[in-house]
C-alpha cells in the first residue's frame, strides 16, 4: 500500500472496529457486561493475533520476552478489547500478563498500562500454582474493580481446562481457592 493512502485505511479500520463493538464484538451477553460493571471478577484474556510463523522472532517494540509481536490483526484486535470494555464501563483495578511480548502488547494497547507478572509463566506454572498465583493478585486488587490478565492459551487451560481463541476474554469469580467460569466474552463477531 503506498504511504499515502495509510492514513485512509487506518481511519477506515477505526470505524469499522467501532462499528463491530457496537454491534456484538464480544458477544452480547448483557447480563454478564452488567456483573462486570460491579467489579470483583478476574478477567483472562487470551493475547492478540499473531503473526503464524512457527519459530520466534526478535520483538521491536521491546520490554518484554523476545517473542513475535503482534501481527497488524492482533494490533486492531487489542484496540478493540480496550474500546469494548470502556464501552460497557467495565472497572480495571489492575493489568497483569505473562511477560511474552503478545500478552505484554495486547494488554498495553487494549488499556493503555501493565505489569508484566513471570509468575504467569506457563513453562513452570501448573494449575494449582497458577491457582495460588491468582489468588494472590486478587488478594491485591480492590473489589471496587476487576483484575485483568492477559496471558496465553497453554497458562488459561492449565488454570481452566479450557481453550479460548485469540482475544477472548473468559469471566471468573473466585469461590475459595478456586475459580468458577461465569462466562465467555469472545473476539468473534
Amino acid at each position: 500500500m503506498p504511504p499515502s493512502l495509510r492514513p485512509i485505511a487506518r481511519t477506515i479500520v477505526m470505524l469499522c472496529t467501532g462499528f463491530l463493538t457496537a454491534h456484538g464484538a464480544w458477544g452480547a451477553d448483557d447480563a454478564l457486561w452488567a456483573q462486570l460493571r460491579e467489579g470483583g471478577y478476574v478477567l483472562l484474556i487470551r493475547h492478540a493475533a499473531t503473526p503464524l510463523t512457527k519459530a520466534p522472532t526478535p520483538s521491536s517494540r521491546g520490554g518484554c520476552v523476545h517473542e513475535r509481536d503482534l501481527s497488524d490483526a492482533g494490533q486492531t484486535l487489542a484496540r478493540r478489547l480496550g474500546v469494548v470494555f470502556r464501552e460497557h464501563g467495565v472497572p480495571v483495578a489492575r493489568v497483569v500478563s505473562s511477560p511474552g511480548c503478545p500478552s505484554v502488547e495486547t494488554a498495553r494497547i487494549a488499556f493503555g498500562r501493565v505489569e508484566p507478572w513471570t509468575n504467569l509463566d506457563p513453562a513452570v506454572d501448573r494449575h494449582t500454582r497458577l491457582s495460588r498465583s491468582v489468588n494472590a493478585l486478587v488478594n491485591g486488587t480492590p473489589q471496587a474493580g476487576n483484575l485483568v490478565v492477559v496471558t496465553d492459551k497453554l497458562a488459561i487451560s492449565d488454570l481452566t481446562d479450557r481453550t479460548v481463541s485469540a482475544g477472548d476474554v473468559l469471566v471468573l469469580k473466585r469461590s475459595g481457592e478456586q475459580f468458577d467460569v461465569q462466562g465467555l466474552l469472545t473476539a468473534a463477531p
